[in-house]
């Protein structure tokens, strides 16, 4: 039964998450193509700019846009009129905390991952709009060289493998910090459900979502500072560098201990403080 909820969790969050990934997806192709139908020039750059800078609005806007839905749906389906089937399946609150924390958790990150594709469809656009532009200056500044060289450094990209490399370490960052966002996000829902806020739970939600952030924060940087187990690691920018980076596992780790600790206190929530019997 709960592989047969794991999969409805996975599907259903898809089909309301498709619509606005496809459209993503289709609003970076079309931006490209836009881009590749015309060479980029001096003339053209406020046109060109202007494109790119709603790219990259749209890029935040579908972010948020991801975040709203999958939680939406969380709420909708534990604590609204969909919840008295949820509850009625023959599965323990952990199995029914543990599919919603996958499906949402997994559909984010696909989330994120297009709209970090669309900031590099800007990045491109915009590499090639300044290359464009200091080529065109070449004809008529005897410094044209330097100027495309500097306005080219702005967007340059190193190695293919150094690209994949540093995106890899990116996504991992990115991976750690959905899950705590997204299990300190499941228990404010939840929390926000129990006697005696469920009257305004709105209202609350808000309220226990500002002070989860400010104590997760600062309970993370604290430890950090307390006891930093450091990790040297030598990246490819994608400025071409080979910068070494000392990364600060304390971090990732409090954070992963604080979403199991979240991940048990909602599970006693949901087994024990509500019942939509």
């Amino acid at each position: 039964m709960f592989i047969k909820l794991l999969k409805y969790e996975f599907l259903h969050t898809g089909r309301n998450l498709t619509w606005l990934l496809g459209g993503s997806a289709a609003v970076g192709g079309l931006v490209s193509i836009l881009s590749a139908i015309k060479e980029p020039s001096i003339a053209s750059f406020g046109g060109v700019l202007l494109l790119n800078v709603l790219l990259l609005f749209i890029a935040g806007l579908v972010q948020m846009a991801g975040l709203v839905l999958v939680l939406y749906n969380t709420n909708k389906s534990l604590f609204s009129e969909q919840g008295y089937l949820t509850f009625s399946l023959p599965v323990s609150s952990t199995q029914l905390l543990f599919s919603k924390f996958c499906g949402n958790t997994v559909w984010l990150l696909i989330n994120t991952i297009v709209a970090a594709g669309l900031d590099v469809v800007m990045i491109l656009n915009m590499r090639r709009l300044v290359s464009n532009i200091g080529d065109e200056m070449l004809s008529t500044l005897e410094n044209g060289l330097a100027f495309k060289e500097q306005l080219s450094g702005m967007f340059q990209f190193a190695s293919l493998q150094g690209v994949l490399n540093f995106g890899g370490y990116l996504l991992l960052l990115v991976l750690v910090f959905l899950i705590l966002a997204m299990m300190v996000c499941i228990f404010v829902i939840t929390v926000s459900h129990v006697r005696p806020f469920q009257a305004h739970a709105g209202l609350w939600m808000i309220l226990f979502l500002l002070g989860s952030a400010v104590v997760s924060g600062s309970l993370i940087s604290t430890i950090a500072k307390l006891v930093p187990i450091n990790l040297s690691l030598t990246l490819m920018s994608v400025m071409g560098e080979n910068p070494t980076v000392r990364v600060n596992l304390t971090t990732g780790i409090v954070m992963i201990g604080l979403s199991v600790g979240l991940f048990f206190a909602t599970r006693y929530l949901l087994s024990k403080k509500i019942s939509l019997k």
